[in-house]
C-alpha cells in the first residue's frame, strides 16, 4: 500500500503549507489529527480577532431545560411512544 502524499494543502486563503513542511510532519511522531486541530484552533482565533460575527466565543451546546432529557420517561416508554401510531393491521 502507498502512501499518498500531498504537495499544498490551503488552511487558510493566507497560508499555504508547502511540500518540506509536510514532509517534516510525515517523518514526526506528530499525530495528523493535532495539526489539524491546531491549525483550526489558530484559524478561529484570528477569525474571533478580526471580528467575525459567525464565530462564536462559546462552542459548547447550552445546558438549558430542553436539551436535557426527560428523567420521569424510561427509554422504552419513548420508544413505544414512537410506534404507537401503526398497528399491525395498517402495514
Amino acid at each position: 500500500m502507498t502512501k499518498v502524499k500531498t504537495l499544498n494543502v490551503r488552511l487558510n486563503p493566507e497560508k499555504i503549507v508547502d511540500k518540506e513542511i509536510l514532509d517534516y510532519f510525515d517523518q514526526s511522531l506528530i499525530p495528523k489529527t493535532t495539526l489539524v486541530k491546531t491549525a483550526l484552533i489558530h484559524e478561529i482565533e484570528r477569525l474571533k480577532a478580526s471580528g467575525d460575527p459567525y464565530v462564536k466565543d462559546n462552542l459548547k451546546a447550552s445546558e438549558t431545560p430542553e436539551n436535557k432529557p426527560e428523567s420521569s420517561v424510561s427509554s422504552k416508554e419513548r420508544l413505544r411512544g414512537g410506534f404507537s401510531a401503526f398497528s399491525d393491521k395498517d402495514i
